[in-house]
């Protein structure tokens, strides 16, 4: 079935280079595979009272971690049903993301109004009241897609009073950097990564493009400074782990850039952009997105079964140092190349997506049990349980932004 499928996508992939051609043929197996995975999430995930199971094996059978949800899968479901409303407009997705969003506000805020728990059990014991800044991060970017999607207030009210509770070190490193000549947390022992920044970013963006709130733009901008002022290396690239206090990167082996991160990074700038930062942030996102392609794409000279895929992690030179292909990679990979060939003509990257879309088919997309999984035995050496469960976050971000009007 799989080599009848990869003979049929390479001779698509073939036609590629004439993308007006198959744009049609590829928006309409875009739709097909965005609505089978959006209608397999709600039909298992999503139950009468809000509370959303979220670990499935790759036939969609709970696993026993089901009888809990933590604050950012919980999130990420509503952000899931509420994009699925947004290119199928069916009231089941809208019926769902409310439910969801309903139950965080109900059994998942904390002593304040704008604290969260991170973990309840499905009768709405809490199991763990810790904050946790990278469910914050989630609640304030599905909140503000609930509220772009409804109008209810409630939803904006509450990811604007999460965003002002300051949870996340890296915001304050940023309000404070570089006016005061240092950064936050010059205290801090240890090593801080980057990504929780980066989903933070991916939220604010979010949480303006519904409030317009100019200290939610401020905080936008001094969070794009940091990036490209401090973080970002002369390589062009990001590395995942800083050392703190002086987030500066971590040396030797553990110098890691995450190649999913870089792109996940490229296309937020260039959003941020759109949105109305300065224009020199897209040399950034440029700078990134070429960066993760030219020393973490493969370009199939050992097996064509590979050809396209991203590899995971690189040292700051561009040496792979983790030859494996996550899914959420694959899946951000598919969503930068995208934008960027369709928003600014960059036609080079169309085969890049192409060839990464067949493999992403071949790999992840189960297209026989109508589900997208991160089952890759070959690529991993994660336990089976993890290599067989469904995904849904990063994908169904891949395929607003295909299915997006093109002012998007």
């Amino acid at each position: 079935m799989r080599g009848l499928i990869c003979v049929v996508l390479c001779f698509l992939v073939a036609c590629g280079t004439d993308m007006g051609r198959v744009e049609a043929t590829d928006r309409a197996r875009l739709r097909a595979e965005a609505e089978s995975l959006a209608g397999s999430w709600l039909v298992h995930a999503a139950t009468p009272n809000g509370f959303q199971k979220t670990v499935f094996d790759g036939s969609w059978r709970e696993l026993s971690e089901n009888d809990t949800v933590d604050l950012t899968s919980q999130a990420r479901l509503v952000y899931l049903y509420a994009a699925a409303f947004d290119f199928s407009s069916e009231p089941r997705y809208h019926k769902a993301m409310v439910n969801a969003a309903d139950f965080m506000l109900r059994h998942m805020q904390g002593v304040t109004e704008a604290g969260w728990v991170k973990r309840v059990s499905s009768s709405w014991v809490v199991i763990d009241n810790s904050i946790d800044p990278y469910g914050y991060s989630f609640v304030v970017f599905s909140l503000s897609h609930a509220y772009r999607v409804s109008g209810d207030e409630r939803y904006l009210e509450r990811a604007l009073q999460t965003w002002r509770s300051g949870v996340w070190p890296g915001l304050k490193a940023a309000r404070e950097w570089p006016s005061s000549g240092e950064l936050a947390l010059k205290k801090a022992q240890g090593n801080w990564s980057q990504n929780p920044y980066m989903h933070l970013f991916e939220a604010l963006l979010a949480l303006h493009e519904v409030s317009h709130s100019v200290e939610v733009w401020a905080d936008i901008v001094a969070m794009a400074k940091l990036l490209d002022g401090k973080l970002l290396q002369s390589c062009g690239c990001l590395p995942e782990w800083f050392a703190t206090p002086n987030y500066t990167p971590l040396h030797g082996d553990q110098t890691q850039v995450y190649l999913g991160h870089q792109v996940e990074w490229a296309y937020l700038l260039d959003r941020a952009v759109h949105q109305g930062l300065d224009s020199r942030y897209r040399q950034t996102a440029n700078k990134l997105l070429t960066f993760a392609i030219r020393y973490g794409v493969n370009q199939g000279h050992e097996t064509h079964r590979q050809r396209g895929g991203l590899h995971a992690k690189a040292d700051l030179s561009g040496e792979l140092i983790d030859n494996a292909y996550w899914w959420w990679a694959q899946a951000e990979l598919l969503r930068a190349t995208l934008h960027f060939s369709k928003h600014h003509g960059r036609n080079e990257l169309r085969d890049v997506y192409a060839d990464n879309h067949v493999f992403s088919r071949l790999h992840f997309i189960d297209l026989q049990r109508g589900s997208w999984t991160n089952e890759s035995p070959f690529f991993s050496e994660k336990s089976p349980s993890q290599l067989r469960q469904v995904i849904g976050y990063h994908w169904m971000a891949f395929y607003r932004e295909a299915l997006s009007a093109p002012d998007h």
